[in-house]
Parts: structure tokens; C-alpha cells; sequence
């Protein structure tokens, strides 16, 4: 499975996009289609995993996330019923996520 993307990201001027801030987006499990937040894994922990970064571009631009293979975890702990939920996120004050379009591919 891979998420890819066509946004931009922008900052406050001057600003870089850290790890405590900038905008990304993220996969998550839910229980189902009605439930509105992340599933617990068996250790308590939100089903919640990180695809990748918008571009720091003026103009929207294609990105590629990683690809959640068979190895990855977030595979061993999903029960019938559940349901993938795309996370569009921005963190930092000034921050935004513009995402015009996105697909989750799975092959």
C-alpha cells in the first residue's frame, strides 16, 4: 500500500519544516467506517503510521509515501471490519497542508 499525494506546504516566512513542525500526512486504522478516531494496537498505542511530507513547493507537486509492504506491522494487527482513514496534517503555528488530490494504492 502507498499513499501518493498532489499538495504543497507552506510555513511562516523564512521557516523549515522540522520535526516538531510542517505539514505531512499519515495512515490510520479505524474500527470501522463509523468510528471518527485511531484504533488501539494490543499494546495501547494508536494505529497511526506516517506516509510523508508535503513538498515545501509554491506549486502543488506529485510525492510518493512509503510503501507499507506485507512486512510492515500495521498488517499483523488488523481484525475484519477495520478501515483505512488518510490523515492531512499540519503542525506549528503559520503552518498549512494544501492537498488537492491523493490516492491510496494497494497492489
Amino acid at each position: 500500500m502507498r499513499l501518493r499525494t498532489y499538495s504543497k506546504q507552506q510555513g511562516p516566512s523564512g521557516a523549515a519544516a522540522t520535526a516538531q513542525t510542517g505539514a505531512y500526512f499519515e495512515i490510520a486504522v479505524i474500527g470501522s467506517a463509523d468510528d471518527s478516531l485511531p484504533k488501539l494496537a494490543p499494546d495501547d498505542t494508536e494505529m497511526m503510521y506516517r506516509s510523508h511530507s508535503a513538498p515545501a513547493k509554491p506549486d502543488y507537486e506529485w510525492t510518493d509515501g512509503i510503501v507499507f509492504d506485507e512486512t510492515h506491522e500495521l498488517w499483523s494487527k488488523l481484525e475484519p471490519g477495520d478501515c483505512f482513514e488518510v490523515m492531512v496534517s499540519a503542525r506549528g503555528r503559520g503552518w498549512t497542508n494544501d492537498a488537492e488530490r491523493g490516492h491510496l494504492i494497494f497492489w
